[in-house]
């Protein structure tokens, strides 16, 4: 059933058993023009390659880690479009 308008994804999808189905049951309740957000740690930054184990992302927690292409390919396979992709720094203290 289409009934939102906007869905956050933050610091979700690399949680779960299977972020598929999630990506998957976001597309079905966001209604058509709708848009969705999405934010996880990307595999292929260059700060993960630079640390590599000792990314800070790197933790039991994380089940999944997404590169630009895997999550974009897991976007379009839940009917989902991705219409921009962005990056952040973060820093912890």
């Amino acid at each position: 059933t289409q009934s939102v308008d906007a869905l956050t994804a933050i610091d979700i999808v690399e949680h779960l058993r299977d972020p598929q189905q999630f990506l998957s049951d976001c597309a079905r309740v966001l209604r058509t023009g709708g848009v969705m957000a999405v934010v996880t740690p990307r595999y292929d930054s260059l700060l993960s390659k630079l640390l590599g184990a000792h990314w800070y992302c790197v933790i039991p927690a994380h089940l999944h880690y997404f590169t630009k292409r895997s999550l974009c390919d897991a976007l379009r396979k839940a009917g989902l479009e991705p219409l921009s992709v962005r990056h952040h720094v973060r820093s912890f203290s």
